[in-house]
Parts: C-alpha cells; structure tokens; sequence
C-alpha cells in the first residue's frame, strides 16, 4: 500500500479533537485551546474537521502536523507510527502485519471510540437544546413580569406574575450552568437538571398551547 494511502486511512479514523486532548491539550466548550506553539493566555486555537488554527500566532496545518509538532518527531511517518498505536487504527506501516488478535482489539476499540463520539455528540446536541429551552422560558418571565404587574395596590397578583417571581431567579442559574460551567458542571447538570429542564420544555409547550387556543 502506498505510503499516502495510509495517512488518508490514518485521517479519515482520527478526530484532532481527541488527538490534541490525547496529547495534552485542554479544548473548551468553544471548541478551543490555549495554543501551545506561543505565550497564549486567552484561548486562540481552534479546530475544524481535521485541521487546527492558530489565529493569535497563525500556526495551523492538520491532524499530523499538530500531532508532530506536539510529540516533537521529526518526520511524519515518526508520527504516523505513533498515531497508529496510541490510537489503534490498525494500519500496515514497513509491511509489518497485525495478528488477529491484534486486529479484533483494534475493531473493538474503534468501535468503543464510534460509541464514545456518538455519545458525546448526543449530549452536546442536548446541552444545545437544554439551552435554548431554559432561555426561552426566561424570556418569558421577564416578559410576565412586565405584562402582568400589578398596576394597583392591593390589585391580586396574576398567576404568570407569580409564576416569573417563583421561577425566574433559578432559571437565570440553570442559564448561567449551561452557558459557562466546564465539562464536569455540564455532566453534573444533565444527571441533577434533566428532569427539571424537560419539565420546562412541558411548560413552554402548555404555555404555548393556551396561548394559541
């Protein structure tokens, strides 16, 4: 096999993401790191697909560049070989084969990596959505607020006005989680708040429901 097929097969099994957090890099909820290749102190580097940039000191390049750079080698094919054991992508490299038993644990881990993306991707698609239900109900109770003060003394307080007074300070909080917490507050969030923010979604849509009918 030609020496570029492998690094297209190498490629097309590789997240730089995981690549870069597997060598030592810390990326944020924004999807960036503090660049490792000048004196950064905000976050500036940034991935997209199976690239990296730099937009404080312009370095960039892809995954094997990135990897090279910070493992130190010298020659991609160095850090070929090191990708395809730290990772098992279970690649022929200098015509050595793998036996069966090493290429079942490399399909094992591969597919225990599909798992672990898959399950990343569908809890940040529902922080997404937790998000977006917690700031629209927020919206909503300060909107109450203003509507439905009451506009005399003594006047009975309207059930949404009451509902913004009871409500609206712990969903400014949830807000604030969603919006700023790291990776450990986010998990603790979703196993604590799950229930809460599906009851939210419930509210906006029963809300929602009057309000048309």
């Amino acid at each position: 096999m030609h020496i570029n097929d492998l690094f297209g097969m190498a490629k097309n099994r590789l997240d730089i993401r995981q690549v870069a957090q597997h060598y030592g890099l810390q990326i944020d909820r924004a999807g960036k790191a503090l660049c490792p290749f000048h004196n950064d102190t905000h976050p500036s580097m940034s991935f997209k697909e199976q690239y990296f940039k730099c937009f404080s000191c312009g370095e960039g390049g892809d995954v094997f560049k990135l990897a090279g750079q910070l493992l130190g080698t010298s020659k991609p094919i160095e850090t070929l070989k090191i990708l395809n054991s730290d990772f098992c992508l279970g690649l022929e490299i200098d015509g050595k084969k793998q036996t069966p038993a090493q290429l079942a644990k490399v399909k094992a881990q591969c597919r225990e990596r599909e798992r672990r993306q898959d399950l990343q991707q569908a809890f940040n698609d529902w922080l997404k959505k937790a998000l977006v239900t917690c700031t629209s109900y927020a919206k909503l109770l300060r909107d109450w607020q203003v509507l439905y003060a009451p506009k005399n003394e003594g006047e009975p307080l309207h059930p949404l006005f009451e509902e913004s007074l009871l409500n609206l300070a712990r969903i400014e909080y949830l807000c604030h989680c969603l919006t700023y917490g790291d990776k450990q507050e986010q998990q603790k969030f979703y196993t604590m708040c799950r229930n809460e923010v599906k009851a939210i979604e419930q509210r906006i849509s029963e809300y929602g429901r009057v309000k048309a009918g």
